[in-house]
């Protein structure tokens, strides 16, 4: 079996980084392939030149990226299977040529402007809980709580809530009270990805994905294999994770269980390698290598 490569998503890339990752071979050329694309261009100069906001920087930053490290990869291994945490799940399109690149740029172009109309208050928190009966009783918390939602469980213990910044010390203390042990601390992320709070953007968001996938070619994605929590088209995962979660345990799992070859992190400092491994009793089954390199490189 082959190799996987997990794609990350938004929120770990840093200004230094990515103007590392331009400056590089691949950077240059993506550069190059993306200069037809006049207002993704110009995008990505704002980008690098610390003049976009934060909602518009981490899409651009993220999918640049990924996509930058994947032409790195591509070069020395053998990849045929693709998983991607959040965000990511655009470089899957890219990297498997199912849709043109310029495509994909118009579509994260209007993923950011119909982001940055997005008038609330809530953002992206890290959740770790001591224990696995901790992490059972903050979400039951939150399951009977309608300022709180779950976006992303990243292990028994961990993941991503979504709540407003103004009854973000309600919550701490709600837990307190509960005597329930944990840690939240906020991503960067000013927009609640993955929870019901975007639910009155589902009719626009599945327009642009419609539009998205319009040239789509199923017989070259016949040659990848892509990991979700649930064996769905991936144009139905991007409609689904605008506003339900994602259980990147399950993934995590069925990546233990299929044991690649080769498994390559995109994410800077191995994000989604650290998060396998804590998952996985018996992580000496799996080979996980390649992004040490890559980043060392940058």
């Amino acid at each position: 079996m082959d190799g996987l490569v997990m794609f990350s998503g938004q929120g770990n890339v840093s200004l230094k980084k990515l103007k590392k990752l331009v400056e590089s071979p691949e950077g240059q050329s993506f550069i190059e392939d993306s200069k037809f694309n006049k207002v993704f261009s110009d995008y990505l100069k704002c980008a690098i030149t610390n003049n976009l906001n934060n909602v518009s920087y981490e899409i651009i930053a993220t999918f640049v990226s990924n996509e930058i490290t994947w032409r790195k990869i591509k070069k020395n291994y053998s990849i045929s299977n693709f998983t991607a945490y959040s965000a990511g799940i655009f470089n899957i399109l890219s990297a498997s040529q199912v849709i043109p690149l310029n495509d994909i740029l118009n579509f994260l172009v209007e993923r950011i402007k119909l982001f940055e109309l997005y008038q609330g208050n809530q953002g992206l928190y890290i959740y770790i809980t001591k224990d696995n009966e901790n992490a059972k009783k903050l979400r039951s918390i939150i399951n009977n709580n309608k300022e709180v939602e779950i976006a992303i469980i990243n292990s028994d213990k961990s993941g991503v809530i979504a709540l407003s910044n103004d009854y973000f010390d309600k919550f701490k203390f709600t837990l307190k009270e509960k005597g329930i042990k944990s840690v939240l601390k906020f991503t960067g992320l000013s927009v609640p990805y993955h929870t019901a709070f975007l639910n009155h953007l589902i009719s626009d968001y599945r327009m642009i994905v419609d539009k998205l996938f319009e040239k789509y070619d199923s017989e070259k994605a016949e040659n990848y294999n892509i990991i979700f929590e649930e064996n769905i088209f991936i144009k139905c995962e991007i409609n689904r994770q605008l506003t339900k979660p994602i259980n990147w345990n399950v993934i995590s799992k069925k990546i233990i269980y299929k044991n690649y070859i080769d498994i390559l992190d995109t994410s800077p400092n191995n994000q989604l390698k650290n998060l396998i491994t804590k998952s996985d009793n018996h992580s000496n089954i799996l080979t996980i290598n390649g992004s040490e390199e890559i980043w060392k490189s940058r």
